[in-house]
């Protein structure tokens, strides 16, 4: 997804991991990443987290 403010560009990054085990339980990891894009050219994360959840 990417979207434009004040002439910054951000593309925001989810990616999800999940991981089954032997026993039926699951592992879940979710990484977020929003990335800014001035019109200067600098790009820098502007935003992002990581969350693990157990099943």
């Amino acid at each position: 997804m990417e979207s434009t403010s004040r002439g910054t560009d951000f593309i925001h990054v989810s990616q999800r991991l999940r991981l089954h085990g032997t026993d039926g339980g699951t592992i879940t990891l979710l990484h977020t990443m929003r990335i800014a894009i001035t019109p200067e050219g600098t790009v820098r994360v502007d935003t992002e987290s990581s969350s693990l959840a157990c099943d």
